[in-house]
């Protein structure tokens, strides 16, 4: 096969359909005539949000082992509790990042069962429900609503309120551009209002676009430095996370920038991503 038909097998990169219709190619080229005469630049005065799911059982999709042989990568469970990280970074720096638990897992009720059973009425032929015991039927203290367990709007709004006391502490960001996905939560009206009132801007980013979030490829980065061995010593999941951060270099924050600077043409030529 990869001599007769030039080819070779390898893993495949899975994208939604919609990612690349028509329909979304012109999304993205009505952002970017919406946006070209604003003055922004990825490079200097943009702050790039998002919020990623991660787990302490991340790991690389390949490993080097000795030839005719794989390798074994063991971990304590096949599935990890899923934790998300609120973050902030520009184009030199991580400005803040903050770290959302998931709420603690609660057994669920079991439902009583009842102690019915079904008769048939041999003079009549009707099949007659018999009611058992009435202290069989056990009833259950209401536990309320589960937990939700991603980001919500409350957790958004407080980080967003850290990142503003930050941003307001360097001195020099006034008038810079939050680059934030369309997602729902991030379109919160009183949080627009309170970003403007602060002297801030918002750029929220065509749907099926990553490329066009530097913070994307930093997440990257960012789980590939998550090695176990933070968390193999009793040590925080903070800890791990601090020294990630730490270990990234601002030229490659840079290059993550420059890079999605260069798809913004894409939108403009209307080409696919």
């Amino acid at each position: 096969m990869k001599t007769t038909c030039n080819i070779s097998a390898s893993i495949p990169r899975f994208e939604p359909e919609k990612r690349n219709s028509e329909e979304k190619i012109e999304e993205r080229y009505k952002w970017f005539m919406d946006w070209k005469d604003a003055g922004v630049d990825y490079t200097k005065n943009c702050v790039f949000i998002d919020e990623p799911g991660f787990h302490t059982n991340m790991r690389r999709s390949f490993a080097w082992s000795p030839v005719g042989s794989r390798h074994v990568v063991k971990t304590p469970v096949t599935r990890a509790v899923t934790h998300t990280i609120l973050g902030a970074i520009t184009a030199d720096t991580v400005i803040h990042i903050s770290l959302r638990k998931p709420a603690p897992l609660t057994p669920k009720p079991k439902k009583a069962k009842t102690n019915k059973r079904k008769k048939k009425n041999v003079e009549t032929g009707v099949v007659e429900e018999e009611q058992g015991d009435e202290s069989a039927d056990q009833k259950w203290p209401d536990d309320g609503n589960p937990a939700p367990k991603g980001t919500t709007s409350a957790h958004y709004i407080k980080f967003i309120n850290e990142v503003l006391d930050i941003m307001d502490e360097f001195g020099t960001m006034k008038g810079c551009y939050l680059v934030i996905d369309n997602c729902s939560i991030h379109k919160i009206r009183y949080l627009q209002r309170k970003i403007l009132r602060r002297g801030y801007n918002i750029m929220y980013l065509p749907s099926y676009s990553l490329e066009l979030n530097l913070i994307e490829n930093f997440w990257s980065l960012f789980k590939s430095k998550m090695k176990r061995v933070f968390f193999a010593v009793d040590e925080t999941m903070m800890c791990g996370i601090h020294a990630a951060c730490e270990d990234t270099h601002p030229s490659e924050l840079y290059a993550f920038a420059d890079h999605s600077k260069r798809q913004i043409i894409k939108c403009c030529n209307k080409v696919e991503f």
